[in-house]
């Protein structure tokens, strides 16, 4: 089977409804009301084929506290793919892509309720529990201990 070329990448204002409708779709419910106009359309991203979008989620750049600091956290929300993107990998472009692109913006941890364990596991090996511990190495800076913990995230997240 021949897969069509994927691409991922942030929506314009214009593309924002028919994103939000297709995540709707695909969730087969909609979100609370007014959810996805309060994240913003510049923190969602879509994964497309010639231009057509197939799915998409919203990357909200939070924190969770560890040891008394606060460590930025990629919250992944109103995750969906249209029914002609599912079993092309479209759900796995989005993923990994946007794990990329918070690691190269310094954000370690990414979070995710999948409500789709498969795509979930096809990214990384499955997990039992719904959180993976990761160990954190003491660094002699911030910067370089935050690149290791995306490191570690990366591979165990998702």
């Amino acid at each position: 089977m021949t897969y069509p070329e994927l691409t991922y990448g942030p929506i314009t204002k214009e593309e924002a409804e028919p994103l939000w409708e297709t995540i709707y779709q695909s969730l087969h419910r909609h979100a609370q009301p007014g959810w996805n106009e309060h994240v913003g359309y510049e923190q969602f991203r879509a994964v497309k084929s010639k231009n057509k979008i197939l799915g998409g989620m919203g990357i909200l750049d939070l924190g969770q506290w560890f040891g008394g600091n606060i460590v930025r956290t990629g919250a992944v929300t109103s995750v969906g793919v249209a029914p002609e993107g599912r079993g092309i990998g479209a759900a796995s472009v989005l993923l990994r892509n946007s794990l990329s692109e918070m690691y190269e913006l310094a954000i370690p941890i990414s979070t995710l309720f999948p409500r789709a364990a498969r795509i979930k596991d096809s990214v990384r090996p499955p997990i039992t529990a719904g959180i993976a511990i990761i160990p954190i190495m003491v660094m002699p800076n911030t910067a370089q201990a935050i690149r290791k913990i995306t490191e570690l995230a990366i591979m165990t997240t998702i």
